[in-house]
This record gives C-alpha cells, structure tokens and sequence, in this order.
C-alpha cells in the first residue's frame, strides 16, 4: 500500500512537470513570435508617431507674403498678396504662419481692415517701401505679431477717428519691434491714444 503510494505520487510528480515543461515552452514560443514578428498594433503606433511628426513640422513651417495692393487695398482681400516679390495677387491671406513682407515691387497704400484676423508671424517692410499702413481693426482689437515687426520706411498710422474713439493703433509684438530712421508712427490729428506692446 505504502509503495503503490510512493508510486502514484513520483508518477503525479512527474506528470506536473511535463506540464510545467510544455506551459514553459509555449510560452517561449509566444515570446519568440513576438520578437519575431513585432505586433500591428505597434506599427501601427509607429506609423501614426511618425505622421504626427512630420504635421507638426508642417504647421510650424512659416510662408512670405507680398503686398501688391492691385484691389482695394483692404488686407483681407486675397487679390492684395502675392507669393513672390512683385508677383500676381490671390495668394492668400495673412495668418499665423506668415511673413508679411512691405518691398518696392509695390507702393500702394494698405488697410490692416476689420474683417483681417488680425495675427501674423512677423512683418518686414524694407526701406524701399515708402507707402502707408493703415490699421481700422477698431479700438479693442489689436495686430498679433508672433516674432519681429521691421519698419525700415514708409508710415504706421490707425483710422482718423471724429467724435468717438473709433480706431486705435494697437500692436502686440513677440519678438523685436524696429523703427528705422526713415519710417514714422503718424498720429497727428487722428484723435486716439495709441500703444505698441512688447513681450519678451
């Protein structure tokens, strides 16, 4: 009796770890396969970090617009901008992702007007530019430029304003704001006070 015992115990022993041998090696086997053929999920993971990647490298990419002020001289008109310097109008609005730039392709007058945004990401207006800009945004409403505001020649003025306070010149610079020699801020006789905020 005691050896039938023993017997059935090695015999229960033996079989446990049969078990525990083919559980193991599955399991390796799993392991394996997976190091062998990495799962879709995670290419899938990879494919769409990679896609994100390069949007965001896309949306922070900066584009020149030139003004040629052919229409109304109104920045919201797309006729006003032209891709390249002296170039044809109906390239787009100014945006977040701009670089508006002034050049002595063309000297007319412009409007920053009520219907612009009213953000940029920076405006350089060369010394060849001897026009002005106007800005009628209104007197709550402001010119948002993310980096550097040049003004090498030509005129900044807002609206000229009666009774009310109509326009203001409001402009909030992020980055450096210059006024060259040859350029001016003309407030004479427009009736507002005006402010040009830097933040660093």
């Amino acid at each position: 009796m005691l050896k039938n015992n023993i017997k059935n115990r090695v015999k229960e022993m033996i079989e446990r770890m049969n078990v525990g041998e083919k559980e193991g090696l599955k399991k390796r086997m799993i392991y394996r396969k997976f190091l062998d053929k990495p799962s879709m999920l995670i290419i899938k993971i990879l494919i769409v970090f990679i896609f994100f990647i390069q949007s965001l490298n896309f949306i922070s990419a900066t584009s020149n617009l030139y003004w040629v002020g052919v229409s109304d001289g109104n920045w919201s008109n797309s006729s006003n901008w032209a891709s390249s310097s002296g170039g044809a109008g109906e390239a787009g609005i100014p945006n977040a992702t701009t670089d508006v730039i002034f050049d002595s392709a063309n000297l007319n007058n412009s409007i920053i007007d009520a219907n612009f945004i009213g953000v940029v990401y920076s405006i350089n207006v060369s010394n060849s530019y001897n026009g002005t800009i106007t800005s009628n945004l209104g007197w709550n409403n402001s010119l948002n430029i993310t980096e550097n505001f040049l003004i090498s020649n030509g005129t900044l003025k807002h609206g000229a304003n009666s009774n009310a306070e109509v326009y203001r010149l409001n402009i909030i610079v992020g980055g450096n704001f210059t006024l060259e020699s040859r350029s001016f801020i003309n407030l004479t006789g427009l009736g507002a006070t005006s402010q040009i905020r830097l933040f660093e």
